[in-house]
């Protein structure tokens, strides 16, 4: 959809390789490297207007995102991005850690995951710089 058009007014494509539900940090960096990575045709969807609009809120009780840091959490067998239902992957900070870092490697980890491939190294490369 084009930059300035509203999505009532866009005419988006019949069929997607993937559909991303949430525009925060980590649905928007797995689209970007399912698109960029491997041609994927990606539907973001998203119900505030503004992408990534919601990134940093929810955390009446002083955590960011909501999210509890404890021990117990890292030790759950259900994270990570794949799920029980096929062709499902979660992304963000429910993958692996919690903050901005963390969903942003949520992203790239659920990113891996539905493409079969580790998009970590393209990720973590530097280009262009100089020591």
């Amino acid at each position: 959809m084009a930059q300035g058009i509203l999505y009532k007014q866009a005419k988006l494509a019949n069929e997607w390789d993937a559909i991303v539900i949430g525009s925060g940090i980590g649905g928007l960096t797995a689209a970007v490297l399912m698109g960029r990575h491997a041609g994927k045709r990606l539907l973001v969807l998203e119900r505030h207007y503004a992408a990534g609009r919601f990134a940093h809120t929810n955390y009446g009780s002083g955590e960011i995102y909501g999210i509890v840091a404890t021990p117990a959490r890292y030790a759950m067998r259900g994270l990570g991005a794949r799920t029980p239902v096929r062709g499902l992957y979660l992304t963000g900070q429910d993958v692996a850690s919690l903050g901005v870092v963390g969903a942003l490697f949520g992203g790239v980890i659920c990113a891996s995951a539905a493409l079969g491939k580790n998009l970590m190294p393209a990720v973590t490369k530097a280009r262009g710089v100089r020591s």
